[in-house]
């Protein structure tokens, strides 16, 4: 009898805990722009792509993809992942700073692979779904690599912290939104600089801005890009 009791006791504790944890986890939902893992078919996509997109590279251009020699081609091997999100002009120009950033980026079909030669990013393998399945379709940007090697080096996954990467294509800009225990930070790299002018705070880093501080720098180059494309059609 008096073990019944104590399971009893156990048993109702358990479901307090869980009561209390769940409620924790209304209250405090998990941070909305964690990495997102690739399904299989785009890591297959990749895997199958790599070697003939690393042995179309010219001898003469290995230093454009961040390679020295055809050896390292050869031990070259794919990173983790980026899917490829985006803010649509709409969503650009009509920002609000109550919009939370999970409710304006959109994704799109694109993946971003590092090429990886020991242990450092050298290029990038895009993997993208064409004609109903997914294919790798380009290898390039060994800037753009270097750039998301060096953020996440700065904000580890290890340390906690999460990143998306964003495209706005009407700005030609590139950001990485960092997040960690529900704060939120977007991180311009150098497309993104150019376009808005930015200066640099630390060497290959322009600065952690919040969602309403970065989107509204957005509105006039989107705007103007856009006028610029309706003048081209006329």
């Amino acid at each position: 009898m008096e073990v019944s009791r104590v399971f009893l006791k156990k048993v109702k504790l358990t479901v307090h805990v869980l009561s209390v944890f769940a409620l924790i986890l209304l209250i405090f939902p998990a941070s909305s722009i964690s990495r997102e893992a690739a399904p299989q078919e785009v890591i297959r996509a990749a895997i199958d792509g790599l070697r003939p997109f690393l042995e179309a590279i010219p001898g003469q251009d290995l230093e454009h993809y961040g390679f020295a020699s055809p050896e390292e081609l050869a031990r070259a091997t794919l990173g983790k992942p980026f899917k490829v999100y985006t803010i649509t002009p709409d969503k650009i120009l009509n920002y609000s700073q109550e919009m939370k950033l999970s409710t304006v980026i959109s994704p799109t079909n694109l993946w971003f692979f590092p090429v990886v030669y020991r242990g450092k990013a050298r290029t990038i393998l895009t993997v993208d779904f064409v004609n109903g399945e997914w294919r790798a379709v380009a290898i390039g940007s060994s800037g753009l690599a270097k750039q998301l090697e060096r953020i996440e080096n700065k904000w580890p996954e290890s340390d906690g912290y999460d990143h998306r990467f964003i495209r706005i294509y009407q700005a030609q800009s590139d950001f990485v939104a960092v997040s960690k225990e529900r704060i939120l930070k977007i991180v311009p790299l150098e497309s993104a600089a150019v376009a808005l002018k930015l200066k640099k705070v630390i060497e290959g880093v322009y600065g952690l801005y919040s969602p309403s501080e970065m989107i509204p720098k957005l509105v006039p180059v989107v705007r103007e890009n856009l006028q610029s494309q309706t003048k081209s059609v006329d």
